[in-house]
């Protein structure tokens, strides 16, 4: 084959390898590869630092509890503490609450960095300086609050009945007295017996007052009435009530 050809098939070939887009990927895995080992080691990391911070406040809780109800004084359980926090890689101490639920029982709950364990307590056998805690009450203000609505509710209630008691009366007392003064009365002057009646109402209940009277005969006379009240707490009853009365009124022969 003569010289020329085979260099220029030479040529042909490189050419081609550079233009191909096949090839090692070593390049890629040498960049790729480390970035993505460091994030899964960080996520690791950060998950065993969290589990080790659950395991490290369970321990410690339950070893600390285990103190207090042994009988050992707060000064060795502080010092049981500061042991724990060296054992455990803790930077800091973490914080303890001790509440007491009733007179032998008792909670701990450690607390550290976002995590905390409690643990049930027995003071039978405890130092008498623990006993000395007073049970957690808790707070007194949901109590408050409900004593104080319950107060106003009766007292709402209480006003409210009274203004119905009160509107029931004066309808009675309307009813009678309109029966009484139109009883007797023909036809003729029924009506006009019946406004003069009305207008002697004060203007207050003239407004409030619906009434229809009959008169089955001369001397007898029959009233419905229905007084229109507000309860004083509207909220409780936005729209008006109504108090009805019937009365009925016979004149007697002299």
């Amino acid at each position: 084959m003569p010289v020329g050809i085979l260099s220029a098939n030479l040529v042909s070939r490189l050419r081609a390898a550079l233009r191909a887009d096949s090839g090692s990927s070593v390049i890629e895995f040498v960049l790729v590869f480390p970035v993505a080992l460091v994030m899964i080691l960080l996520a690791f990391s950060d998950t065993h630092a969290v589990q080790m911070r659950q395991l490290g406040v369970t321990l410690m809780a339950r070893e600390l509890g285990r103190g207090i109800e042994i009988g050992r004084t707060p000064t060795e359980i502080a010092q049981a503490l500061s042991l724990l926090c060296d054992d455990l890689g803790f930077g800091d101490e973490p914080r303890l609450l001790l509440v007491k639920t009733d007179q032998d029982t008792a909670m701990l709950t450690v607390s550290y960095k976002g995590e905390s364990h409690s643990s049930n307590l027995t003071l039978k056998n405890s130092n008498p300086l623990w006993k000395q805690l007073q049970p957690e009450l808790g707070s007194s203000l949901p109590l408050l609050v409900a004593l104080v609505g319950l107060v106003v509710g009766i007292s709402c209630l209480s006003m409210n009945l009274s203004a119905t008691r009160i509107a029931y009366v004066r309808a009675n007392d309307l009813a009678s007295s309109l029966a009484i003064s139109v009883a007797g009365s023909s036809d003729a002057v029924l009506t006009e017996t019946v406004e003069v009646t009305a207008r002697d109402w004060p203007i207050e209940i003239q407004s409030r007052v619906k009434f229809r009277v009959q008169s089955p005969d001369q001397k007898t006379s029959d009233v419905r009435l229905c007084y229109e009240y507000q309860e004083i707490w509207e909220w409780l009853a936005p729209s008006r009530q109504q108090a009805c009365a019937e009365r009925k009124a016979r004149l007697l022969p002299p």
